[in-house]
């Protein structure tokens, strides 16, 4: 009996790694999608200020402007990564991503660009070393 309850401790923290490190491979996958395919136009920091911003009618949108970010819900952030920013009367210059991401590839890219507001009220995390 003894041998069982460490067990089944061990298995819960094998079960609890697995996780952690699925989460964690996400966080990173969402990392390197955004400086892939999101970089361009809104910046390697999120500011809207990448080289592909200066040929756009409307700048893209400043992941780092705290004030607008806690007015971006995450269904509102999801909804113009997975269908564009003409689908939330955005600029139809930012494309649907829909074929691009998974709906996980699209949740982590969602925390990843609410990570560029690092005043802790936007809901989005703030990445090590950034402050």
């Amino acid at each position: 009996m003894h041998m069982t309850r460490p067990v089944r401790y061990f298995t819960a923290a094998l079960l609890a790694f697995g996780l952690f490190s699925a989460s964690t491979s996400l966080a990173e996958d969402a990392a390197q999608n955004y400086q892939t395919f999101c970089a361009l136009c809104h910046g390697t920091e999120g500011r809207g200020d990448g080289p592909g911003a200066t040929t756009l009618p409307v700048k893209p949108r400043n992941f780092t402007d705290c004030e607008r970010m806690r007015r971006v819900s995450d269904s509102e952030a999801y909804n113009v990564i997975r269908n564009g920013g003409a689908s939330a009367k955005l600029s139809s210059d930012m494309p649907p991503w829909k074929d691009s991401f998974s709906e996980q590839e699209t949740d982590a890219l969602v925390r990843y660009v609410k990570g560029f507001c690092h005043d802790g009220l936007a809901g989005g995390i703030a990445k090590a070393g950034k402050r």
